[in-house]
């Protein structure tokens, strides 16, 4: 059904001794999920964290056909959370304040909800995305996509369409990417001189102080620190002139890089970051010790629970994560049913187990005793939701920062709050 691919030197550099850094089960590709039993993906792909001595790049170990991942794609994130779409209008503001009349080239451009708020900013903007059913998505919004991935080929069509952009923007897509080298290369070659590439993505120091393991998946197959993401894109040109966090997602960072050859001291916030993250860096290996101990005592305990009540329980959330948290906790045998609340998802197989995805918010939870949690950054928002689920009977369990049960909306005011 897909190529099954293992890294055998760094994404970064090339070098050929690379070590694992955390030991993960084996996983299918955790986004695909299929409108029928036929297209079910059960091949499971090598899932360990590794990292490269020589430059200190992160990355997954396991990786399948690009174009069988990102050919049809679901996540859509800000179209399901209107929250993020704020933060996106605030981001298009300032990006276009940046871009200085120029014009704005997004890579991984998804259902083109920037491109629409750059283009009612007034600011020429072109995207590259290779989903195609993404594209249409964009199309209704009457913005102009590129159906392919970054490559010589589009990054040339978009300059033949908005000249040589000011800004390049990537929004959460550049830990996706199987060839950084070459996406490094054909970016900083079409964007205009002292223009800047501005990229989001999680923070891998927050990844790991909040155990944020549904990172962990084959579309992320890099992992971002400060200092070696900035030494890797000054080998392209590019410098870089301020780091921002952002609690976004459990914990993001935004990057603006110039090209440029001139030095320029770095801000108070931007140092500030490199210095936290020079001293956590040192202690590494036991920041990661400390994610393989959780996932050990969150399996431990979520099968203890589940076991109680065999073929009765289900689960809340179907992104991604989900099937991170259904593998590395060992709850394939587990879980019959997810619940989900985009249309998008719903009246689909999950990946590897092909467990129903159902409409979310719906009676059929009565079904089960017990609900895990799978949208953790949500959890508030859907026990909230579905309270007449615990008023019913039902147990909601929450997988982080350590299994709790939910039994009634003063346990998740206790719990959650």
């Amino acid at each position: 059904m897909y190529e099954i691919k293992r890294a055998t030197i760094c994404r970064a550099c090339g070098n050929k001794d690379i070590k694992t850094i955390l030991k993960l089960d084996p996983m299918p590709p955790g986004d695909k999920y299929a409108e029928n039993k036929n297209l079910i993906p059960t091949q499971l792909l090598p899932s360990d964290i590794e990292i490269c001595p020589k430059c200190n790049h992160i990355q997954m170990s396991g990786s399948a056909d690009p174009s069988y991942v990102y050919g049809s794609y679901l996540s859509r994130p800000a179209s399901t959370n209107p929250e993020l779409k704020k933060a996106y209008i605030e981001y298009c503001t300032d990006l276009a304040k940046l871009a200085n009349g120029g014009s704005v080239l997004e890579v991984g451009s998804n259902d083109g909800l920037f491109l629409e708020l750059f283009k009612e900013l007034g600011i020429k903007a072109v995207g590259i995305e290779p989903a195609k059913n993404l594209i249409e998505f964009a199309n209704k919004r009457n913005v102009e996509s590129i159906n392919d991935f970054v490559c010589e080929e589009s990054t040339e069509i978009a300059r033949s369409i908005i000249g040589n952009p000011s800004v390049i923007l990537s929004n959460h897509s550049f830990s996706n990417v199987v060839d950084i080298q070459e996406w490094a290369s054909c970016l900083s070659k079409i964007l205009k001189d002292d223009g800047y590439l501005v990229l989001q993505t999680f923070y891998q120091k927050s990844v790991l102080e909040n155990f944020l393991i549904e990172n962990y998946n084959h579309e992320h197959l890099s992992y971002v620190f400060i200092e070696p993401i900035s030494s890797f894109f000054e080998k392209y040109g590019l410098r870089l002139r301020k780091c921002k966090y952002l609690s976004a997602k459990g914990g993001s960072i935004r990057l603006f890089f110039q090209k440029s050859n001139q030095f320029k001291e770095l801000d108070s916030q931007s140092k500030e970051l490199i210095y936290q993250e020079k001293i956590y860096f040192e202690k590494l290996s036991q920041h990661f010790s400390q994610t393989q101990d959780y996932i050990t005592r969150t399996k431990k305990h979520l099968n203890e629970i589940l076991r109680q009540t065999p073929n009765n329980t289900c689960a809340y959330g179907t992104s991604i994560g989900a099937t991170v948290f259904t593998y590395q906790f060992g709850l394939t045998e587990h879980i019959k049913t997810f619940f989900d609340d985009d249309p998008l998802r719903q009246n689909r197989l999950s990946p590897g187990i092909g467990a129903p995805v159902k409409k979310g918010r719906s009676d059929e939870m009565n079904q089960y005793k017990n609900c895990l949690l799978f949208a953790p950054l949500y959890s508030k928002q859907i026990v909230r939701a579905n309270s007449r689920y615990i008023n019913s009977g039902g147990t909601f369990i929450t997988i982080r920062p350590n299994v709790s049960i939910i039994k009634s909306e003063s346990d998740a005011e206790k719990i959650l709050n």
